[in-house]
């Protein structure tokens, strides 16, 4: 009798997980590479950047927004650290629902409210915390 092999189907939430993921890794490594470039002004939020969701204090790198989804990039300043951010973003009433580590000191969190959620990710360059934020609107039909 032969044998059977079971095969499995990787979920959809978990091809979107991996996805996001995936695109926040990206943004990090586009950010590092940004670090060292200078411009005459720092961009700006999107006018439109839910007011809701608390930026660190640093540098903004890049921020923009595409199909209700917001990006931004931060160089937090020396000393301050990616705690800070989480514990604005946890003030602000987003709790913690997830953390994977990519490599080294390099994080990528989840967080969200019942209207936001969020990814942060955050990866150290020259001493300094690079942040990724990824700020998607909640679909109310999938809440």
């Amino acid at each position: 009798m032969p044998l059977l092999r079971s095969h499995t189907i990787q979920p959809p939430r978990r091809r979107r997980t991996a996805v996001r993921a995936a695109a926040v890794v990206s943004g990090l490594a586009l950010s590092a590479t940004l670090i060292g470039c200078t411009g005459a002004a720092e961009p700006a939020l999107p006018g439109n950047f839910p007011a809701a969701v608390e930026i660190a204090d640093g540098s903004v790198l890049a921020a923009a927004q595409s199909d209700g989804v917001w990006t931004v990039n931060v160089k937090l300043d020396q000393g301050d650290t990616r705690q800070v951010a989480l514990d604005e973003l946890t003030g602000a009433g987003f709790a913690i629902t997830g953390e994977s580590g990519t490599h080294g000191n390099d994080r990528v969190y989840s967080l969200g409210n019942d209207e936001y959620s969020i990814r942060l990710g955050v990866t150290t360059v020259d001493g300094s915390d690079l942040l990724t934020y990824t700020v998607a609107k909640r679909d109310a039909a999938a809440q």
